[in-house]
């Protein structure tokens, strides 16, 4: 792992690749 990054935005990365994951396949 290059970065280190703090985990709260990590989380909120991961939500918005949720919601783009989930928008797209359906």
């Amino acid at each position: 792992m290059p970065n280190i990054r703090p985990s709260s935005d990590l989380r909120n990365r991961y939500n918005e690749i949720s919601e783009f994951c989930h928008k797209y396949s359906e």
